[in-house]
C-alpha cells in the first residue's frame, strides 16, 4: 500500500483540492492579501479622484448591502459557480489540432494551453465580473476589471470564499469611505 502522495508537492505547497489547484503557503498567501488590501485603498482613491466614482450608501440598510449583502451575492455566484465551472472546463479543453490561426509548433500550444487552463478563468471571471456591473456603472464598469481580477487572483491563489467576500467587502468599504472623504 502506497501512503505517499501521487505528486510530489512543492515544499510552498499544499495539497490541492478537487477542481483547484494547489494552494500557496499561508505566509505567502497572507502576503498577497495584505498587499491586496493597502492597493484597495490605492484604487478606490483613483476612481474617486480621478473618475469621479464614489460609492455613497445612505442609512443603515444601505451600508449592510455595501459591506455584506453584495460581497457575499457577488462573490458567491462568481467564485464557486462561475470561477470554477471554467476551470474545471478548461482543464478539459484541447487546442484544435490544425487551425489556420493556431500555432503549428507543439510546445507553442502546450504553453498556450497551460497558461489558458491556469489563468483562463481568472481573465473570463474577471471580464464577466467587469459586465455584470455594466447596467448600472455605464463605462465606468471598464474600471471593475482591477478589482474583479482582484477578486479572481484570491480565489485562484487560497480557493477561499471568506478570503475573496472579505476582499470584496474591503474594496467597498475604501470607496465608500473615500467618497465620504474619510
Amino acid at each position: 500500500m502506497n501512503l505517499t502522495h501521487p505528486r510530489p508537492l512543492n515544499a510552498l505547497q499544499q495539497p490541492p483540492r478537487a477542481g483547484r489547484p494547489a494552494r500557496p503557503h499561508p505566509t505567502r498567501l497572507l502576503a498577497f492579501l495584505a498587499g491586496l488590501w493597502l492597493a484597495a485603498v490605492a484604487v478606490a482613491w483613483i476612481a474617486q479622484h480621478c473618475l469621479g466614482m464614489g460609492l455613497r450608501p445612505a442609512g443603515a440598510g444601505a451600508w449592510l448591502w455595501v459591506l455584506l449583502g453584495a460581497p457575499v451575492l457577488e462573490e458567491s455566484v462568481f467564485r464557486p459557480l462561475v470561477q470554477s465551472s471554467l476551470h474545471e472546463g478548461l482543464q478539459r479543453w484541447r487546442p484544435p489540432l490544425r487551425s489556420r490561426f493556431w500555432p503549428r509548433s507543439a510546445a507553442v500550444r502546450a504553453t498556450v494551453r497551460g497558461w489558458a487552463t491556469e489563468h483562463g478563468a481568472t481573465v473570463l471571471t474577471t471580464l464577466a465580473f467587469a459586465a455584470a456591473h455594466a447596467p448600472s456603472h455605464g463605462w465606468h464598469c471598464l474600471w471593475w476589471l482591477v478589482p474583479g481580477w482582484a477578486l479572481a487572483e484570491v480565489w485562484r491563489r487560497s480557493g477561499s470564499l471568506c478570503a475573496c467576500i472579505a476582499t470584496h467587502a474591503w474594496f467597498n468599504l475604501s470607496l465608500a469611505l473615500l467618497s465620504r472623504g474619510l
